[in-house]
């Protein structure tokens, strides 16, 4: 499920479908330094996928780790695969 964010908005969806979802459950993929750095502030694992528009700003955020930094968007499954994996491993 995809939300704008851990808001109260989301949270009343999320209630609405009587899901619970702790930080250590998600993935979040953002395609922005903002929203990536929100996601990173949040705690939870992240994936930053670069669109024509913003690669150039994610290139220039030394601060956006590249091994989580998709730019062909044919490597998104495999990048949340290794992401998993990590999770899970602890």
């Amino acid at each position: 499920m995809a939300t704008s964010s851990f808001t109260d908005e989301a949270r009343r969806v999320l209630d609405v479908f009587g899901l619970r979802v702790l930080l250590d459950d998600v993935v979040i993929i953002e395609d922005s330094p903002i929203g990536t750095r929100a996601a990173m502030a949040s705690g939870a694992a992240w994936i930053c996928v670069s669109t024509a528009f913003s690669r150039p700003a994610i290139e220039a955020a030394p601060w956006i780790d590249q091994r989580w930094t998709v730019h062909d968007p044919a490597k998104l499954g495999e990048t949340v695969a290794c992401r998993i994996e990590l999770i899970e491993q602890g």
